[in-house]
């Protein structure tokens, strides 16, 4: 699932469908702090893990279903949207937070000069899905976790980013209070016939 950025018209007709769906549907309780501040949970062969909010940031599948690590900092393809514009696809994963209507701040940062990339921090209202897989902390976790694919990390100036190592930073802000952050790294780069059209042949002006 992909989470595109909303109009204004959107926006105001989202937020009367949460309203009403938080009027006539039960929601689920925050899953964090059920065992007090410092509380741990015991997972197979003893290890512990601790109940607080935990967040992973990584990339998107080309199909867009599929959370993909960062772990290595891969090329990932920076993206022309259907409206012209420029992003790069990312996702998260959580635990310990409340997954219905989260808000995630994400923006890219140049990892060399810690520039931020234009146009700067999004945030968009999603809800977390169940994680089918295994935990990114290990199978051994007890602890249900969370995740949403596709998320955009705009980028104003795809030119300026091609082939530069990037960094993803991403908040995580629930119902509950609840914030966690994480960061990732990737280069992105822009398919061969885009970066000649955009940053290789001569703009011309508007007449």
């Amino acid at each position: 699932m992909r989470a595109e950025a909303p109009t204004t018209a959107q926006l105001i007709v989202a937020t009367s469908v949460v309203a009403l769906c938080l009027a006539a549907c039960e929601v689920a309780a925050p899953t964090h702090g059920l065992l007090g501040p410092g509380a741990a949970i015991a997972g197979a062969g003893g290890a512990a893990y601790p109940e607080e909010p935990t967040l992973f940031v990584g990339g998107t599948s080309e199909s867009g279903e599929a959370y993909v690590s960062l772990d290595t900092c891969p090329d990932v393809r920076i993206i022309h949207g259907s409206q012209n514009g420029y992003h790069i696809w990312t996702s998260v994963r959580a635990c310990a937070v409340n997954p219905h209507k989260a808000v995630v701040f994400m923006h890219l940062e140049d990892a060399e000069t810690d520039a931020w990339v234009k146009p700067g921090q999004i945030g968009l209202w999603v809800n977390l899905l169940p994680m089918v897989s295994t935990p990114p902390t290990g199978q051994t976790d007890p602890r249900p976790w969370f995740e949403y694919t596709g998320l955009p990390a705009f980028v104003k100036d795809p030119c300026a980013i091609h082939g530069r190592p990037l960094r993803v930073v991403a908040e995580l802000q629930d119902k509950a209070g609840a914030t966690a952050h994480a960061q990732g790294c990737l280069t992105g780069y822009l398919d061969d016939e885009w970066y000649s059209l955009d940053c290789v042949a001569p703009k011309r002006s508007a007449p």
